[in-house]
C-alpha cells in the first residue's frame, strides 16, 4: 500500500494565510447585539404561572422572587448577580433615595441610609469595590437600611463565589430577622446613566484603606436617570397581553 505523500505547494497556489487571518475567520459574530436580556427575563417571570401556595412553596412566594439568605445559601452566582442588580435598582429608585443621598453629603458621609444608596449607585456604575466598601460601612449600624446593606453583601459575595463570607452575612441577616421584599426590577442600566454617576464621584487615596470613592455635590440629581418612563412602568404592571 502506498503512503500518501504530503502535497507540495505548487507555483499557482494562493498565498498561505497567517494565523491571525484564520482566527479572524473563526470568530463568531454577535447576531443579537440589541437583545435586552433583562427585559426578556422579566417577561418570562411575568408569564410563568404561579401555583397555589402551601408550605415551603408559600415561603418562596413571600419573598417575591428574591433570593432568601435563610434558604438560598450557598446561592448560585448568576442568580446572585441578577438579584444584586435588582436590589441596587430598587434602592436608587426608592422615593426617599434622593433625600438620603442629600443627607449623606450633608453629614460628611456618615449617614448610613445614604451610604447604602451611594454604594448601590457605585455598583450600577461599575465601581464594585467601592460599592462593597460603603455597604460594609453601613452594615455595621442598626435599622432596616443597614440590613439592606448586609443583603447586598450577601449577594455580592455569592456573586463572586466567596461562600464563606456570604454565609457570614446570611447568618447576620437571620439574626436581624431580615426578609427581602419589594419589586424586583430586572432591566439593564444604560451606559449614559453609568457615565453620569461617574462624573459625580471622586477617588480618595487613603493610606490605610486604599482608593475610597466619595460623592460630589450634584450626585442626587443623577437618580432621575434610573427611573423608568411612566409608560414602561404601566406596561410592566399590566403584564403580558391576553391571547
Amino acid at each position: 500500500m502506498r503512503h500518501h505523500e504530503r502535497r507540495q505547494p505548487q507555483e499557482g497556489d494562493a498565498t498561505r494565510r497567517s494565523l491571525a487571518e484564520f482566527l479572524a475567520r473563526a470568530g463568531v459574530r454577535d447576531r443579537y447585539p440589541h437583545y435586552d436580556l433583562g427585559a426578556a427575563e422579566a417577561r418570562l417571570l411575568r408569564a410563568t404561572p404561579t401555583p397555589p401556595a402551601s408550605g415551603h412553596r408559600a415561603r418562596r412566594r413571600s419573598v417575591s422572587g428574591w433570593s432568601d439568605p435563610a434558604r438560598d445559601c450557598p446561592l448560585d452566582a448568576e442568580r446572585a448577580r441578577r438579584d444584586l442588580k435588582a436590589a441596587c435598582l430598587a434602592s436608587v429608585c426608592a422615593p426617599q433615595a434622593e433625600a438620603q443621598l442629600v443627607c449623606f453629603l450633608a453629614s460628611r458621609h456618615t449617614d448610613l441610609a445614604g451610604a447604602v444608596v451611594f454604594g448601590c449607585l457605585l455598583y450600577l456604575a461599575g465601581l464594585r469595590e467601592g460599592a462593597r466598601f460603603w455597604w460594609q460601612f453601613a452594615a455595621g449600624g442598626a435599622g432596616p437600611r443597614t440590613a439592606q446593606a448586609a443583603y447586598c453583601l450577601f449577594l455580592d459575595h455569592s456573586r463572586r463565589g466567596e461562600y464563606h463570607d456570604a454565609r457570614h452575612w446570611a447568618r447576620e441577616l437571620g439574626r436581624r430577622g431580615f426578609r427581602p421584599g419589594g419589586r424586583r426590577d430586572l432591566r439593564e442600566v444604560r451606559l449614559c446613566t453609568q457615565a453620569a454617576v461617574l462624573r459625580y464621584v471622586d477617588q480618595l487615596d487613603d493610606p490605610d484603606l486604599g482608593p475610597v470613592p466619595l460623592p460630589r455635590p450634584g450626585l442626587p440629581g443623577v437618580l432621575a436617570a434610573f427611573q423608568q418612563p411612566p409608560a414602561a412602568v404601566a406596561g410592566a404592571a399590566a403584564g403580558p397581553p391576553a391571547r
